[in-house]
């Protein structure tokens, strides 16, 4: 497809932003909203590299338009192998770690703001305020789809990661993501990879009060029934993360296996050459 890349994008955005106006002083909400789209600029980094996964092969862009973020990486020439998949991952783990990062930053700001969204993967491309390619319908179908402040992986993300995840020492899960059933608004689930909140690595302390602003972000108030079901249905997930922290150990044991030679770029291949010799080469699986 002529004019699109390959990589991976974020559609997030804001739980109840509709009427707003009407329960927080306008110029907090505008002074929000303008602190989160600085955070993505800073996160996009000045040449575009990105600043929380130092990757040179990948090109970042972070958009802010109202309540809705939207984070793609797609890759440079220099990422693309025979078989151009597995770099993707790459792109997803980075894309992963902003919005992440994001929607950390938004439950830390006043008024806080929860966010569900999806990641989907393949072609995509950003030029200005214009979306376009298959990754991005993707994702415009599914991110409104939780019935909840939930970041989930689509379909063709959740195939990438399973497919590749184990070649690579950084992994999105569970550090990033976890598996779980997320209820969706037809009243079914979708097993897929969810972003954690708290993640596994942190402090029972800093649980707690993760877990506290979450719940915080709903309101004091006396809750709809839509907004309760989505708030009970949140408690669920952070008591779900909070008992694989406390008591499962099956996350923190890795597989890996070394990637497919046709995987990995030209560019690999020749460092793989010149620093370890032909004989590693060999080593690789073949297709």
């Amino acid at each position: 497809m002529k004019g699109l890349r390959l990589g991976a994008v974020v559609l997030l955005d804001a739980l109840g932003f509709k009427g707003i106006w009407n329960r927080t002083d306008p110029k907090s909400v505008l002074r929000q909203l303008k602190s989160l789209k600085r955070e993505g600029q800073n996160l996009q980094g000045i040449d575009r590299s990105g600043v929380l996964l130092q990757a040179d092969a990948l090109d970042h862009r972070v958009r802010c338009i109202s309540d809705t973020i939207i984070v793609a990486v797609t890759l440079r020439d220099s990422a693309i192998g025979h078989y151009p998949e597995r770099p993707i991952y790459r792109a997803m783990l980075s894309a992963a770690l902003i919005a992440s990062h994001m929607m950390g930053f938004a439950l830390d700001g006043s008024p806080q703001f929860l966010f569900r969204g999806c990641m989907a993967t393949g072609r995509l491309n950003i030029d200005g305020d214009f979306l376009i390619g298959p990754a991005i319908d993707e994702a415009a179908e599914l991110f409104e789809q939780s019935d909840g402040p939930f970041f989930w992986m689509a379909p063709s993300a959740l195939r990438i990661n399973d497919s590749y995840a184990d070649t690579f020492v950084d992994r999105i899960e569970p550090n990033l993501m976890v598996r779980y059933p997320i209820p969706v608004k037809n009243g079914k689930s979708i097993e897929t990879l969810v972003h954690n909140y708290f993640g596994l690595t942190q402090s029972p302390n800093q649980r707690a009060i993760t877990r506290e602003n979450v719940l915080h972000a709903f309101g004091s108030t006396e809750l709809s029934p839509e907004v309760e079901k989505k708030r009970c249905n949140t408690l669920s997930f952070l008591n779900h993360i909070q008992q694989i922290a406390t008591t499962s150990s099956r996350y923190r044991k890795f597989k890996f296996r070394l990637p497919h030679l046709e995987d990995i770029t030209y560019d690999q291949k020749m460092y793989i050459l010149k620093h370890a010799g032909p004989d590693t080469l060999l080593s690789f699986n073949n297709p």
